[in-house]
C-alpha cells in the first residue's frame, strides 16, 4: 500500500511516517517505481507508535524499544517500559491525591470565621 493509505489507516500523517523512517524507528520500505510500499505489519507499528505516543511515550522511548536488527518493537521491552510507566504514573496518581487533601484541608481552614477575622484585610471604600 501506499504511504497515503498507510497514514489513512496507521492514524499517522505521511509527515510523520516519513519522520519515523528517518530516525529509524521503521524500516525503510521497499520501492515500486518511486513511491514507497508499505505492508500491514508497518501499519499495524505505527499504530502503535501513535498509540503509544498518546500514552506519553516520547519518540525517543519508542526508538529504544525496536529491536537490533530487525524489523518491529522488542515486545518484552515494551511491555516492561509500560509497566515502568505505570508505576510512575500511580507514584505521581498518590503524590496528586496528597497535595488535593492538603488543598481541601486548606480551604476549610481559611473559610474558618477565626481565620479569617486574624488574616483578612479590611476592604477600602474609594
Amino acid at each position: 500500500m501506499l504511504i497515503g493509505v498507510a497514514s489513512a489507516r496507521s492514524g499517522a500523517s505521511i509527515r510523520a511516517i516519513r519522520l519515523y523512517e528517518t530516525l529509524g524507528i521503521i524500516d525503510t520500505p521497499q520501492r515500486q517505481g518511486k513511491y514507497r510500499v508499505y505492508n500491514a505489519q508497518t501499519v499495524e507499528i505505527l499504530r502503535c507508535i501513535k498509540e503509544a505516543q498518546r500514552l506519553g511515550f516520547t519518540l525517543k522511548d519508542i526508538l529504544s524499544l525496536r529491536t537490533k536488527g530487525q524489523s518491529g518493537l522488542d515486545t518484552q521491552h515494551f511491555a516492561a517500559a509500560i509497566e515502568d510507566k505505570k508505576s510512575r504514573l500511580v507514584s505521581l496518581a498518590s503524590s496528586i491525591q496528597l497535595q488535593m487533601h492538603a488543598l481541601e484541608a486548606l480551604q476549610l481552614e481559611v473559610t474558618n470565621p477565626k481565620f479569617c477575622e486574624r488574616w483578612s484585610t479590611p476592604l477600602v471604600n474609594q
